[in-house]
């Protein structure tokens, strides 16, 4: 028993058929023969279906309707998206968690003293410790 890794054929529809050939015919970088070769296709194909050139428009749109309706679904959406991000939150900022560390030491008399004792202690990092002075 035989067993294929592949993924299965894709079923293509007759006007889906007619496009690629369509498409061959059309492109300019494939070999002469092989857009001769097309043409010719192209047009038993028309006659198989009884059909004319003036019908190419509309079997075109047809074969681009079959793509679309032979697409996967989108996936599913994630459930995550519509909720905030837990680290969006002021309290996972620099300032926010020099804050939180603060808060569990020192008393302040309003939560702006200590967002402002907070932002200074945050911003002493910056600059180099004072040397002492050589004599």
């Amino acid at each position: 028993m035989r067993m294929s890794l592949g993924s299965p054929k894709k079923k293509t529809t007759a006007a889906q058929r007619y496009k690629k050939l369509f498409d061959l015919w059309m492109d300019e970088s494939a070999p002469q023969g092989e857009r001769d070769s097309a043409k010719r296709k192209a047009d038993a194909w028309l006659r198989q279906h009884q059909k004319s050139w003036r019908d190419a428009s509309s079997i075109l749109a047809q074969a681009a309707a079959d793509e679309a309706a032979a697409a996967p679904p989108p996936p599913p959406s994630d459930p995550r998206d519509g909720t905030a991000h837990p680290f969006d939150s002021s309290e996972f900022s620099p300032v926010g968690v020099v804050r939180g560390i603060v808060s569990k030491y020192v008393r302040m008399s309003s939560d702006h003293a200590l967002t402002i004792f907070a932002l200074w202690m945050g911003g002493r990092g910056d600059r180099p410790a004072a040397r002492p002075a050589v004599p």
